[in-house]
């Protein structure tokens, strides 16, 4: 078993399966969170929100060491 780190997302308040989405790196998958809630307009040094309301999150989480990794 090795520590990775799951992406985890909801869209408008509901829970995204993101199943699989694990990287070795919290920086890699804090890169894509990032870019995933930036999809949302910016303005004015705020986030504002087109359609449903997009937020993320890296959990740490132990996995076989053959996980696939998208980092």
């Amino acid at each position: 078993m090795v520590m990775a780190f799951i992406l985890m997302l909801t869209v408008g308040g509901t829970e995204v399966d993101t199943q699989g989405m694990y990287f070795r790196d919290i920086r890699r998958c804090n890169f894509f969170v990032s870019q995933i809630e930036q999809g949302n307009r910016y303005r004015n040094g705020a986030y504002y929100y087109v359609g449903k309301r997009i937020d993320g999150w890296c959990v740490p989480v132990m996995v076989p060491s053959n996980t696939l990794f998208w980092d």
